[in-house]
């Protein structure tokens, strides 16, 4: 009996010994219950996941040029808070035609207007729609004129009216005994064709006074593959001439 006893406690003591001891940390014990963590199991054969559509502006923004009836609200808006003189109302106004505009309005003009008309500036129809603001204002005590000249090109890209670009000039100068305005404008062609365009003569005076010096400068515009396209061409000479010869002594 007391040999079966030790065979036993020599059994015991080599299990013991040939399991390494493992640390391992007291478990907190806490009064809520714990829940399981199921296991994640992936989805068989998910559904792919289209990607997030951005929307192009170009395609979805819409303004005054989307149609004949929006642009005539529009210039009518503009050309009240013009005459009103609510400068602030007026560059919001302008700003919808085109957000990149940058300059200001006269702000003691003595006539201005908001005009539009329709010509030819490429080899397709539709025709397209030229926009001009304008304002003629006074610099007073200098014989000269202050002029101000936002043109804008409406056209059709793809099925939907669009503005193509513009003509800006702010501070166009002229002498106030001049006899043409600082900016004139025209069509080339009255029908589609490669003739057809719109061309721009801008007059910017250095000097009203006795010596009087005006320079030219003629530009022409083109729609082409949906864009308006420039091409600066030999315009009027600029001239210089002395007010006071030929006067009587």
């Amino acid at each position: 009996m007391h040999r079966l006893l030790l065979i036993l406690a020599l059994l015991t003591f080599g299990c013991e010994k040939a399991t390494p001891p493992t640390s391992v940390e007291s478990p907190v014990v806490t009064d809520e219950l714990v829940k399981p963590v199921e296991p994640f199991e992936p989805v068989a054969n998910p559904e792919p996941v289209a990607p997030l559509a951005i929307p192009t502006t170009a395609e979805t923004a819409s303004g005054p040029w989307d149609s004949s009836a929006s642009l005539t609200a529009w210039k009518a808006e503009l050309q009240s808070a013009l005459d009103k003189g609510e400068w602030d109302a007026a560059t919001a106004l302008l700003k919808k035609m085109d957000p990149d505009v940058g300059a200001k309005f006269l702000e003691n003009p003595e006539s201005q207007k908001v005009e539009s008309f329709e010509g030819q500036l490429d080899a397709e129809e539709p025709k397209e729609v030229v926009i001009q603001v304008r304002q003629h204002g006074e610099m007073e005590g200098t014989g000269e004129h202050e002029d101000f000249y936002w043109i804008g090109v409406i056209g059709e890209v793809a099925g939907k009216r669009k503005l193509l670009g513009t003509h800006v000039r702010p501070l166009l100068n002229v002498c106030e005994f001049a006899d043409r305005p600082a900016l004139t404008l025209g069509f080339s062609s009255k029908t589609p064709g490669p003739k057809a365009a719109l061309w721009v003569v801008e007059q910017d005076v250095q000097s009203c006074g006795m010596l009087v010096e005006v320079n030219y400068k003629k530009v022409e515009y083109r729609v082409e593959a949906g864009k308006l396209v420039s091409k600066t061409l030999s315009g009027p000479a600029s001239v210089e001439f002395d007010r006071s010869a030929g006067e009587e002594e």
